[in-house]
């Protein structure tokens, strides 16, 4: 949601429509946009004009590939099989 509300900002500041010629966008295209971008999923329909858009996409996609190896790292620990500690012989 932070990155759909940057969008949000960047659009505001910037002159032109965030999405070229499809004209102003609203808050849920902005939202929709960023998860599709996150997920790296970029379905195509949504594209930024105009470079800090462009950049910011980039930076969220690459935020979304970290997220993803974190997760499935976390994943893999919980299910990797424990090594039972056994006291050394007396």
């Amino acid at each position: 949601m932070a990155f759909g509300f940057a969008y949000r900002t960047v659009e505001v500041l910037q002159p032109g429509p965030f999405f070229g010629d499809s004209g102003p966008a609203t808050l849920p295209d902005f939202l929709f946009f960023s998860f599709t971008t996150l997920t790296t999923t970029g379905f195509g329909d949504l594209v930024p004009t105009g470079n800090p858009g462009r950049s910011l996409a980039v930076l969220e996609a690459l935020t979304g590939q970290l997220f993803l190896v974190t997760a499935v790292a976390k994943v893999v620990e919980a299910w990797r099989p424990r090594r039972r500690h056994h006291p050394p012989p007396e």
